[in-house]
This record gives C-alpha cells, sequence and structure tokens, in this order.
C-alpha cells in the first residue's frame, strides 16, 4: 500500500517538474527571440493578449465614476506600456460607443492618462462591461462595473 502511494507521488513531482520546466523553456525561448517582457508577461499575461506588439501597449483602469443621476460616466485609464498608442474605440456591453470627449481614434502617450467622458442613460444596479481596442486591434478589458 505505501508502495502505491510512494510511486503516485514520483509521478505528481515529475509531471509538476515537467510542466515547470516546460514553463520555463517557452520564457526563455520567447526572451532569446527578442521579446523580453513575455518572461515577465507569460507570468503575468497582460490584458490585451499573447504575441508581437500585443507586449508592447498596455492599458491601466485607473478611474471609473458617474455624476449624481447617472447620465454621464467618466473613464480614466493610463498608457503603462513603453509606446505610444492609439485608442481606436471603446465598447459598452459589447456595443461601440462614442465618449463626448475626447475625440477618438486618439493617442495616448507612453506613461499618460486620459479620462473619457460618455453621455448615457446608465441604470442604477446594473452590470457596465467596458473595453478599450487600439489601433492594433489589441483589447484591454473588459471591466465590469454596478452602476450606483
Amino acid at each position: 500500500m505505501n508502495e502505491k502511494i510512494s510511486v503516485k507521488r514520483k509521478y505528481k513531482a515529475i509531471i509538476y517538474t515537467i510542466a515547470c520546466l516546460s514553463g520555463l523553456s517557452i520564457g526563455v525561448v520567447t526572451a532569446s527571440s527578442g521579446y523580453v517582457g513575455a518572461l515577465v508577461n507569460w507570468l503575468n499575461p497582460p490584458m490585451g493578449g499573447f504575441g508581437g506588439d500585443r507586449y508592447r501597449e498596455d492599458v491601466r483602469y485607473t478611474y471609473l465614476a458617474w455624476d449624481s443621476s447617472n447620465a454621464y460616466c467618466n473613464i480614466t485609464i493610463r498608457n503603462t506600456g513603453p509606446i505610444d498608442l492609439t485608442i481606436a474605440r471603446v465598447e459598452m456591453n459589447n456595443t461601440t460607443i462614442t465618449p463626448d470627449a475626447p475625440i477618438l481614434p486618439c493617442t495616448l502617450t507612453k506613461d499618460s492618462s486620459i479620462t473619457m467622458k460618455f453621455t448615457n442613460t446608465f441604470n442604477s444596479n446594473m452590470l457596465y462591461s467596458f473595453m478599450i481596442v487600439t489601433a492594433k486591434g489589441n483589447q484591454f478589458g473588459p471591466i465590469r462595473v454596478i452602476a450606483p
């Protein structure tokens, strides 16, 4: 009986080791092929997906608030990537919406923030899903929030 448990543990240890080594080799191959940031993103994937320049664009939502009557919503995002990016569109609940300001498409330089204002009839206690889409097609989000 103890022998069976011991064999099981050995197999679990071997499978775990193979999984760790295969993950490490993916990270090393990715890093050696020019995408050093991919190793970090392999451990903590970006919101925008995988491959190519997608690792270079990165957006973080830093603020989202409604006015007291739920007539408009302000969303602030920050370009945390190493390059400038262009915001092509914003989606709310899988539908493209147009902000009052700024006019899209708009460029967001690296390490800068922008606040977008959306006028709409937001219903209290309803779930809203927002997604930023860049000109390169990278999607950041969705961020899901419930209107007050």
